[in-house]
C-alpha cells in the first residue's frame, strides 16, 4: 500500500471518448455485452526539463518513468532517458511479451477516477469550439515522490495520455487492449500534504499563439516606426473590399497578406476601380517601378499592391494566401484555411484537413492580429461548423445535423438507465425565417467615402456589408404562434448558392421544436453505450412513460459528462 491515500478503482469508460462524430454521421457500431472485467486506467505525463541546462531526472522520479513504486505486481529495473511518468490506479505492467510495453510499470498512484465532459456547440450564436472539460489528476503523494512535478521538473503544457482497459490478474491485459480516453495538455501541477493535483487542458490550448507577425517598423516591408508592434495582415480565401496596410508612404505601396498570395482582383479608390498594370516578381522589383495615376501593380510573391496617385480611401478584392508548403491556394475553403492555419502559424506539422468536413464553398477570412484559435473560430463560425481536437489530439471539425435526417446508431432502452430521463430548458421558440449573409466586406463604406459616381445598388452593399440569402417556411409561423425570426448569420462564403444552402439547413434544423433531455445511464450499462455515444451521433432515447420518447426519439449527442462508472448523456432533439 502507497502512504498517503487509497487510489481508488476507476470504473469503466471504454471507448465513450471515441472520435467526434464528422458532420454528425457516425458508423454505426456493434453493440458491445458487458464483460464483468474490472477495469483499470493508466496515465502518462510527459513530463520534461523546464530549461535546456536543468540536466536529468530528479531522483524522485526515477522510480515512476523506471521501474515500480510499492511494486504493484512484480519488480522491474528499467532504464529510461528520457522520463514520461506513468501512473495507474489499480497498478500494471507489461507483460515480457507486450509489443508495445513489455516490462512497463504503472505504478498505482492515481487517488481518483478522472473525469471528463464534452459538450457540441448547437446554435449559430454559441462559440464553436468543442468545450472540453477534462478536471485534473489527482495523485497520491504521501511520501513524496512527486514533489519533484510540482518543483523543479516542469510539466505545464505536456502531453497526458488517459486509457482504459481490463485489468487481469495474475497476467495482465497486452496495452492493445486498452482503449485511448484522451489526449490531453498538462496546466501544471499543485502539491499538498498528501496528494499532487495536476489540472489537465485539452489539446486545442497550444493554438492560443499569434496568427499574425509583427512590423519591426525598420522601413521596406517592415514599415515605418509607426507601424512597430502591429500585426502584419493575412488573407485566405476570397475577401471583398478590405483595406491594405500603407507599409511605406513614399512609394504608396500597400501591404495585403504576409506571404504569396493568388490574386488581386479589383483594387478601389472611394469605390472607382483603378485598372491594372500588371505583376512584378519582387518587392525591389515593384519599388522601383513607375505606376500611372489611376493604376495599380502587384508583386503577388510578397503579398503587395502599388498605386500611382495618393488614395483617399483604398479597398481592395483579392484572394490570398498561395504558400506552397501548406497546400496553395487550394480554392479557398473553409477547411483548406483550417488546414493553412494549423500547419503556418499554429505549428501543427501533423494537421489533416480531410478531417474538417465543413461545407465546401469560396470562403474569405481577413486577419489583422489574433490568436490561431480566434481565426479557426471564425471560421467555424462561418460555416455554421464546430472545431476541436478527438481523443488522439487531431483536429477536426463538422456541422451539426437534425436527428431524423441520421441514422440511428443505437437505441438507449429504460434498463440501460439510472431513472427517468430528466427534460431540460427553458426550450427555443423554432425559427420561421433563417438568413445568411455572403459576400461579407472587410471594410464598410458610406456617404462621402465613396465617389459620387458609385451607383446605388454598390452604395446599399458597401454601406450595409454583405448580402443575404433567406429561406423561409411561413407555415412553421401559423403552427408555433411564438415562432421567431432567426438571427442572421453572416458566413464567409463569396456565392449565393453557398450561403443559400446552409440558409436552407439552419431553417431544416430549427424550424422544428427541439428537446433536450440528460440521460443518466446505469451502472454497468455503459458498454452498451459507449461504442455509439459519440458528441454528434444519432441515439434514440426511448421510455414508455414520457410521451414524446415513448416510440424511441431520435436525438443528437449533444454533451458526455463521465467520472468513472457515472455516465451522463445530454440529448437534443
Amino acid at each position: 500500500m502507497i502512504p498517503g491515500g487509497n487510489p481508488l478503482g476507476a470504473a469503466a469508460l471504454a471507448a465513450l471518448w471515441g472520435s467526434v462524430a464528422i458532420a454528425g454521421v457516425v458508423a454505426a457500431s456493434p453493440v458491445q455485452a458487458q464483460t464483468g472485467e474490472m477495469g483499470v486506467w493508466l496515465a502518462e505525463i510527459g513530463a520534461a526539463a523546464a530549461t535546456a541546462g536543468s540536466g536529468p531526472a530528479p531522483l524522485a522520479l526515477l522510480s515512476l518513468a523506471m521501474a515500480p513504486l510499492a511494486a504493484p505486481d512484480r519488480p522491474a529495473d528499467l532504464a529510461q532517458a528520457l522520463p514520461v511518468v506513468r501512473v495507474s490506479d489499480r497498478g500494471w505492467i507489461g507483460e515480457p511479451g507486450d509489443s508495445l510495453a513489455p516490462n512497463t510499470p504503472y505504478p498505482p498512484r492515481m487517488a481518483e477516477p478522472p473525469a471528463l465532459e464534452r459538450i457540441l456547440p448547437l446554435y449559430p450564436d454559441a462559440g464553436r469550439r468543442l468545450a472540453v472539460t477534462a478536471g485534473e489528476l489527482v495523485l497520491v503523494n504521501g511520501d513524496g515522490a512527486l514533489d519533484a512535478l510540482a518543483g523543479d521538473w516542469s510539466v505545464p503544457g505536456r502531453r497526458v495520455v488517459l486509457r482504459r482497459g481490463p485489468h487481469r490478474r495474475p497476467l495482465h491485459a497486452a496495452l492493445t487492449e486498452f482503449t485511448q480516453v484522451a489526449e490531453l495538455l498538462a496546466a501544471g501541477a499543485a502539491s499538498g500534504t498528501s496528494r499532487l493535483a495536476m489540472p489537465l487542458r485539452p489539446a486545442a490550448a497550444v493554438l492560443e499563439v499569434p496568427v499574425c507577425a509583427s512590423y519591426a517598423g525598420t522601413g521596406g516591408l517592415e514599415g515605418p516606426t509607426t507601424l512597430a508592434g502591429q500585426a502584419k495582415p493575412r488573407l485566405y480565401g476570397l475577401k471583398r473590399n478590405v483595406a491594405p496596410v500603407l507599409v511605406d508612404a513614399g512609394l504608396l505601396l500597400f501591404q495585403l497578406h504576409d506571404g504569396p498570395m493568388q490574386q488581386v482582383l479589383a483594387v478601389r479608390d472611394k469605390g472607382v476601380a483603378l485598372s491594372s498594370s500588371g505583376d512584378l516578381a519582387s518587392y525591389a522589383a515593384l519599388a522601383s517601378a513607375t505606376v500611372a495615376s489611376g493604376s495599380y501593380k502587384t508583386c503577388l510573391a510578397a503579398g503587395l499592391l502599388r498605386v500611382g496617385a495618393t488614395p483617399s480611401s483604398l479597398t481592395v478584392d483579392a484572394q490570398g494566401d498561395n504558400d506552397a508548403s501548406t497546400g496553395g491556394y487550394n480554392t479557398g475553403s473553409a477547411a483548406s484555411i483550417a488546414q493553412k492555419l494549423l500547419r503556418g502559424p499554429g505549428g501543427i506539422t501533423a494537421a489533416n484537413g480531410s478531417l474538417f468536413a465543413w461545407p465546401v464553398g469560396e470562403f474569405g477570412l481577413w486577419l489583422q492580429g489574433g490568436s490561431v484559435a480566434q481565426a479557426i473560430e471564425a471560421l467555424a463560425t462561418g460555416v455554421f461548423g464546430w472545431w476541436g481536437t478527438d481523443t488522439a489530439g487531431v483536429y477536426q471539425g463538422g456541422q451539426l445535423a437534425a436527428p431524423e435526417d441520421l441514422p440511428t446508431a443505437l437505441t438507449i432502452e429504460p434498463w440501460m438507465l439510472a431513472g427517468p430521463p430528466e427534460e431540460i430548458g427553458p426550450l427555443r421558440a423554432p425559427w420561421w425565417r433563417t438568413r445568411v449573409g455572403y459576400q461579407a466586406l472587410g471594410r464598410t463604406q458610406e456617404g462621402d467615402q465613396l465617389a459620387g459616381a458609385v451607383s446605388a445598388a454598390e452604395r446599399d452593399y458597401w454601406g450595409r456589408g454583405w448580402r443575404s440569402a433567406i429561406a423561409t417556411n411561413t407555415g412553421i409561423s401559423a403552427s408555433y404562434p411564438l415562432a421567431e425570426d432567426g438571427p442572421e448569420l453572416i458566413s464567409g462564403f463569396d456565392l449565393l448558392a453557398d450561403a443559400q444552402s446552409l440558409a436552407d439547413r439552419l431553417l431544416v434544423l430549427f424550424s422544428k421544436p427541439r428537446r433536450m433531455f440528460l440521460a443518466k445511464l446505469r451502472a454497468g450499462a455503459g458498454g452498451y453505450a459507449w461504442p455509439t455515444a459519440q458528441l454528434g451521433a444519432c441515439l434514440a432515447l426511448r421510455w414508455p412513460q414520457h410521451r414524446a420518447l415513448a416510440s424511441g426519439r431520435p436525438m443528437i449527442v449533444q454533451g458526455v459528462s463521465a467520472r468513472g462508472d457515472a455516465t451522463t448523456l445530454t440529448l437534443w432533439g
